[in-house]
């Protein structure tokens, strides 16, 4: 069927997959470093570094991949399965971003079932622009960062300086600005009783420096609160900075939003951010404390601090209660000094000291009318409810899945040709409908025998179907029973909604969750091997396929 989507579908006449294949090789031979600036590789190079940025820069791309195509049930990429690490909720993670950033990525990885050695190639591409963005942002920052440390740059500096040719020995506790920085903010008052002391238990390990013993970086000037240690935490303007310089550009970082000037594209636009997540956050905060430290290179394996550990401490002060005030507060506060995004205070604060405007009053009515309930009341409604803190008001009236953090919404309902979606963006499009079932789909449609081909091909649909926005589909099959049950099977696991009905007769179903499949029963019109061999079998097939479903 046509489809104008070519990330990585087949087309007529020459495909997408080709002119990736092509870029991958030269004159038939592989080239692991191959040009990224290229059209066909550009999206797979923009992958790999918002990876990094966005998920994890302590996650594998490359076995996240493999990852996802083992648990899918995808290509066989000879991934070993002792190289999967027991945390497999990050590799999910991981390899969902990489299918939110590539458009169609899991279904076309099929294209290479035969071609295994460009897929290994793909994904090492992948996995090397998430290593040399991380390795990128590391060294941009080793030096650059130290301008950031002071409230006021302009007044203060480092003593003793700290100069580029020089090895970051000079860091961490052995340097006494630094070393304040990076003071647990709950021992502060002590070490700037005694800077020199402190210092030294550090230095000699009778203070153990801890991730989770939050530094004084980390937090906003003046807001600590012993009581209360997330009052101020992440707040910090050196982190602030830092999280601009990578994100928004150099030029930003000491800058008010919007202020910083930039000759090229900045990674927030790049990377269509608009609004900062939780890990982007606590991936600009590693690169802070990183440059802090006396540690050379990511890999070290500090024996008190651990830059992963602070990283996914970071991640879980935003993930673990998402809805929190803190953490809608945080996010709010970065975004609004990063992207200018009005502040959910700001906005209240605006909206109250204005008359209400002609503007106002129809988008009062129309969020009164959609708070309406079923007996006709109103059941709530909420004014001037900012980006950051949407989610919280979902979740106040029920309409936050509190497992997923998803929006719950009405969504479509329609029918579909199952093996037809496998055919999305292949050749045809020179034939007219007749020649088209002929040369394209009655051919596919007789792979549909081969129940494991079935099996891959709808697991794919049917995630497709659903990702796409339809919670209720009319699923018509092939003639091939064991195919279709497989279809119905599919369709149960992942909760797709339907009515159940075999060649169109409608099958009451007892169950909250009925299913449609249909299976096509055909005798003429089509070639002799998609043809079923008399009408008394496909009766039989049809009663076998409602008994299964119904069962």
């Amino acid at each position: 069927m046509p489809s104008s989507r070519h990330t990585l579908s087949r087309r007529h006449g020459d495909t997408s997959h080709g002119h990736l294949v092509s870029a991958l090789t030269r004159k038939g031979r592989m080239r692991p470093k191959s040009n990224l600036t290229d059209t066909a590789l550009a999206p797979y190079s923009r992958a790999g570094q918002s990876f990094a940025r966005s998920v994890s820069p302590f996650i594998s791309v490359a076995v996240a991949i493999h990852y996802g195509i083992q648990s899918r049930g995808l290509t066989d990429t000879n991934s070993n399965s002792e190289d999967v690490p027991e945390n497999e909720s990050e590799l999910r993670r991981g390899y969902d971003h990489l299918l939110k950033v590539l458009v169609q990525f899991d279904e076309q990885i099929e294209f290479f079932d035969k071609d295994p050695e460009s897929l290994s190639l793909l994904i090492q591409i992948i996995h090397q622009q998430a290593q040399v963005t991380r390795s990128s942002d590391t060294g941009d920052l080793k030096h650059n960062a130290l301008e950031y440390i002071f409230l006021n740059p302009s007044r203060e500096l480092l003593s003793p300086p700290i100069l580029k040719i020089t090895s970051k020995a000079s860091r961490g506790f052995n340097h006494p600005q630094i070393g304040r920085m990076l003071c647990p903010r709950h021992l502060l008052d002590d070490f700037d009783e005694d800077p020199t002391e402190m210092l030294s238990k550090f230095q000699d390990g009778r203070i153990i420096f801890q991730p989770g013993d939050w530094s004084m970086c980390l937090y906003e000037e003046g807001q600590f609160d012993p009581g209360n240690p997330e009052k101020g935490l992440m707040r910090g303007h050196y982190i602030l900075r830092v999280v601009k310089h990578i994100f928004t550009g150099p030029s930003s970082a000491l800058s008010t939003p919007g202020s910083g000037r930039s000759t090229r594209p900045n990674n927030a636009r790049i990377h269509n951010i608009t609004a900062l997540t939780g890990r982007e956050i606590a991936y600009g905060a590693a690169q802070a404390m990183f440059v802090l430290l006396t540690d050379e290179c990511w890999e070290y394996n500090n024996p008190s601090f651990s830059l992963e550990e602070f990283f996914y401490l970071v991640v879980e002060l935003f993930e673990q209660f998402p809805n929190s005030s803190w953490a809608i507060g945080t996010l709010a506060w970065y975004n609004q000094r990063i992207f200018g995004s009005q502040s959910l205070d700001g906005q209240r604060s605006a909206a109250q000291s204005r008359p209400e405007s002609q503007a106002d009053k129809i988008r009062r009515s129309r969020m009164e009318k959609a708070a309406i309930g079923p007996s006709g009341d109103k059941e709530w409604i909420e004014e001037d409810v900012h980006r950051t803190a949407l989610q919280a008001a979902l979740a106040r009236h029920g309409l936050l899945d509190r497992l997923t953090n998803r929006f719950i919404v009405v969504k479509s309902v329609t029918r579909a040709a199952s093996p037809e979606h496998r055919e999305t963006g292949s050749s045809g499009q020179q034939y007219e409908l007749l020649d088209w079932l002929m040369e394209v789909t009655f051919p596919m449609e007789t792979r549909f025998a081969n129940v494991d081909f079935a099996r891959q091909a709808y697991e794919l649909i049917v995630k497709r179907i659903i990702k796409s926005g339809t919670t209720t589909c009319c699923n018509y099959g092939t003639l091939h029973l064991e195919a279709t049950k497989v279809l119905a099977d599919i369709d149960n696991v992942h909760g797709q909604r339907a009515f159940v009905a075999v060649s169109g007769d409608l099958l009451p179903r007892g169950r909250s969750k009925p299913y449609l499949e249909m299976q096509y029963n055909m005798d003429r019109n089509s070639p002799n091997n998609n043809v079923e061999p008399s009408v008394s079998d496909s009766i039989a097939a049809t009663h076998a396929l409602s008994s299964h479903i119904r069962s």
